[in-house]
């Protein structure tokens, strides 16, 4: 329970953000904005009867999608099942195991998985089944100086309920968006490695005929291109289909339905814009867009496209079937001859939907098509440093992601294509053809060495080349003394441990996957400003002082890194927040957060990204929040009252404001009338001017 307090302190407005009680981890938004899972489920949300419709049967698609945080660099989440539950028992959506970092989704939403044949009926609650949290806190120079796992309860089996349920009706989707708070979802119980507890505090939105929530992201292959209705279908989208309880479909192509609106915006591969007409079939594209609603039974040709239409484009639909008089074509054929044109058979184009899987009543509305393979984009997060000029342009000062990689300094780019490129290693090793170093730790302490810089350029000032970077992965042994030590040389010392920069040990470096070492050489462990102010000769890393590992090395960097870019908008630039919401050039003001997507060029100084999307953080907006205990409900003043300790608050609340009520390994969402007192809660919301807090969140504590 949480100890009653009254702090009042500012909010970000969107997710519900910040706990007030003092020792309650800050965080910003959501450990999963969205657990960010958004269910797309055929059916519809509320009450009805427990039982399953016999025969009747939909599909169940699961995105995910997430919110920022302060705290946190990276929030990793390892999920191995999703199920909806009823009285009658339950339906796995997705079992398996995948590992993502919720952050990297503040900005957008991803399909995770499709389940087909989902029985018609009432379910009362979701359950996912979360193996592992890892919390991973970096320095301002993307150096992790904390891991951290919070502690699970319930075997990692979280029940989400929502007041109502959840209908699947046949025929029909129903989307569900899931949001859990991080701030009130991760707390501080004590110290070392268990300081943390994971206990989940979650928010339930049921989609309804139009589009919600933020843009999906999928990249996928183009095919069966409608150039009439200006559709197409992206597959080859690498979600995972379950065909029932027991088995995946593996010849599944995950094929989703892409409709393209007038006001689709489509870019090549230089990130110019482009046309419909030059989208290819078999080509790969990303598409950004939301989920509709979409009758696929219905042939007729006055599909509804999201964007508005000119009136030559209105005109056109309002005459179309005397159009095609004007082309010859006889009504009772006009159908056919559609067909026959675009898609040749549509009976076998019905087998062939039914075959790729996809949602039949859904399709993905296009914002913005990107052709080219995955990477073609890239996404830059940082910091506006001016407003848009004259020219559509303006700078972004860039925040860099930790296995990024830095700008190289001349000839300090080891990739190691045909040999070890004059690296001196004490250990074993071997070359690899596919341009790799395999080193086997067969002495306790092995040492790498650098070639001597000087043979680079005559003076490898330390002052301009800040960051040492290694790529690499443990390909076997374990892991348990790990150093992680960067050591340098200059004309006025050698090794010594009086000048070495140390990292930790990434979580997935020990897992074996692929990562980035980087060390930030002006923020030294020892040495002070040493490197920063000298002419660097030769660097050396230590790894791990031990017998058995066997590492991969990639490539080896030293370099720099260029913060500012400069951002150029363009015909079919899209400005939006991280809801959707469309904005405009005049939100980008200094200081402003955001992300951009876009082609980057490399140029003299900045590079220039052309972008596509920009995603502007309009979070600045704030709520309050004030925490302490339930007392009576109702009361005889604004609703209900919150005991504070030194003061007792009255709580309006209306009948929009959500109401959960927290246990250890369940969230529920309840009517405010059936808070009961005693309750630890926490509410957010705004002062009003008659002395009442008007309440748009409670979040009480069992």
């Amino acid at each position: 329970m949480h100890p009653p307090c009254c702090e009042v302190r500012a909010l970000r407005t969107g997710v519900v953000s910040v706990s007030s009680f003092k020792y309650r981890l800050v965080l910003w938004t959501a450990i999963f904005s969205v657990l960010g899972l958004l269910f797309v489920a055929c059916g519809g949300g509320g009450g009805g009867s427990s039982s399953f419709v016999s025969g009747s049967t939909g599909a169940v698609a699961i995105a995910m999608t997430d919110g920022a945080a302060e705290e946190f660099d990276e929030i990793n989440v390892t999920v191995v099942r999703i199920e909806l539950l009823s009285e009658r028992g339950h339906v796995t959506l997705y079992e398996g195991s995948k590992t993502f970092n919720l952050l990297e989704l503040a900005d957008e939403s991803r399909l995770f998985a499709i389940r087909n044949e989902v029985p018609a009926g009432h379910y009362s609650k979701i359950r996912l089944t979360i193996t592992e949290i890892e919390l991973v806190r970096k320095d301002v120079n993307g150096n992790v100086i904390e891991t951290a796992y919070p502690k699970l309860p319930g075997n990692g089996k979280l029940d989400l309920l929502r007041r109502g349920g959840f209908t699947v009706l046949t025929g029909e989707t129903l989307v569900v968006q899931i949001d859990m708070d991080a701030n009130e979802s991760i707390h501080i119980v004590g110290t070392g490695s268990g300081k943390y507890q994971f206990r989940p505090v979650v928010f339930v939105d049921v989609m309804t005929e139009g589009q919600f929530g933020k843009f999906v992201r999928l990249h996928g292959v183009i095919e069966a291109i409608d150039n009439s209705d200006r559709e197409f279908k992206l597959c080859r989208t690498e979600i995972p289909v379950r065909i029932d309880e027991d088995e995946e479909d593996d010849n599944s192509r995950g094929c989703i339905q892409v409709d393209v609106a007038d006001n689709t915006s489509i870019f090549n591969a230089d990130g110019r814009p482009a046309s419909f007409a030059e989208l290819v079939e078999g080509e790969e594209t990303t598409v950004y867009g939301k989920f509709r609603r979409e009758d696929y039974d219905d042939d007729s040709d006055d599909k509804v496209k999201s964007g508005a239409k000119d009136d030559k484009d209105k005109d056109k639909d309002k005459d179309k079937d005397k159009d095609k008089d004007k082309d010859d074509k006889d009504d009772k054929d006009n159908k056919d001859n559609k067909d026959n044109k675009d898609n040749k058979d549509n009976k076998d184009n019905k087998d062939k939907d039914k075959d790729d899987h996809e949602l039949e009543d859904m399709v993905l509305v296009a914002a913005i098509i990107e052709l080219g393979v995955e990477g073609t984009f890239q996404q830059l997060h940082g910091v506006a440093k001016s407003a848009v000029d004259a020219d559509d342009r303006f700078t972004l000062n860039r925040r860099f992601a930790l296995d990024e990689m830095v700008e190289p300094a001349p000839g300090a780019l080891w990739n190691f294509d045909t040999d070890s490129e004059d690296w001196f290693i004490t250990g074993q090793v071997t070359h690899n053809s596919v341009g790799t170093l395999t080193v086997t730790h067969d002495i306790a302490n092995v040492e790498y060495y650098s070639p001597l810089l000087a043979d680079l350029q005559a003076e490898f000032e330390g002052s301009l080349y800040r960051y040492v970077q290694v790529r690499l992965r443990k390909v076997a042994g374990p892991i348990t003394n790990w150093e992680g030590f960067m050591y340098w040389t200059t004309a006025n010392h050698s090794w010594s441990d009086s000048y070495r920069n140390d990292i930790e040990m990434p979580a997935a470096l020990a897992a074996g996957e692929w990562v980035t070492l980087a060390w930030d050489m002006h923020n030294s462990t020892f040495g002070g400003d040493d490197w920063k102010n000298n002419t660097i000769k030769q660097i050396r890393f230590d790894l791990s002082n031990e017998i058995g590992p066997v590492f991969e090395i990639d490539w080896i960097v030293i370099g720099r890194r260029s913060g500012d870019v400069l951002v150029q908008l363009q015909d079919g630039s899209k400005i939006i927040n991280r809801y959707g919401d469309v904005l405009s050039v005049g939100d980008i003001n200094p200081g402003i957060l955001m992300m951009v997507d876009g082609v980057l060029e490399s140029a003299p100084d900045p590079d220039v990204l052309s972008a596509a999307l920009v995603v502007i953080d309009t979070d600045a907006a704030r709520l309050a929040s004030i925490s302490g205990i339930l007392g009576d409900n109702p009361d005889n003043s604004c609703g209900l009252t919150l005991m504070s300790g030194s003061a007792d608050r009255s709580i309006r609340y209306e009948a929009d404001t959500r109401a959960y009520v927290v246990s250890s390994s369940e969230s529920a969402e309840v009517s405010v009338a059936a808070l009961r007192s005693g309750l630890a809660a926490d509410v957010f919301g705004v002062e009003a001017t008659d002395g009442c807090f008007s309440a748009e969140t409670i979040i009480a504590f069992e």
